[in-house]
């Protein structure tokens, strides 16, 4: 199954793009260890599937990452990664060892959460 990079899509006239906006939140001192630590919050208080395995979305909030950061980290699309962590792309090996390292898991816990984001048991 292939799955085309969506199209970047553009924001509307007086509006803010999310990453725009947490940039701009970002800017101010203090602010980017708060939001790292609110995901690493979040992680912590997401549920784990039944089978107790993380998704990608909550290895990349336990990591501490927005989708942006992590999508810089292994060289592709915010809206690709959010593919990757719906389980709605086939992700290649480099890009496998790339997500590995950056949210410093096993090959194995990587692989259970693309199952686990992708819905399949």
């Amino acid at each position: 199954m292939f799955y085309a990079q969506p199209a970047p899509i553009d924001t509307p006239a007086g509006f803010v793009s999310i990453e725009n906006a947490i940039q701009r939140w970002e800017s101010v001192p203090g602010r980017v260890e708060r939001m790292q630590q609110a995901r690493l919050r979040m992680a912590g208080r997401l549920a784990q599937t039944g089978a107790g395995t993380l998704t990608v979305q909550q290895l990349r909030l336990r990591a501490g990452l927005s989708q942006s950061a992590l999508a810089a980290a292994i060289k592709t699309s915010q809206p690709h990664l959010s593919l990757i962590e719906q389980g709605n792309s086939e992700v290649k090996f480099g890009t496998l060892i790339k997500l590995r390292d950056a949210l410093n898991c096993s090959l194995d816990e990587l692989a259970a959460a693309l199952i686990s984001s992708a819905g399949v048991n």
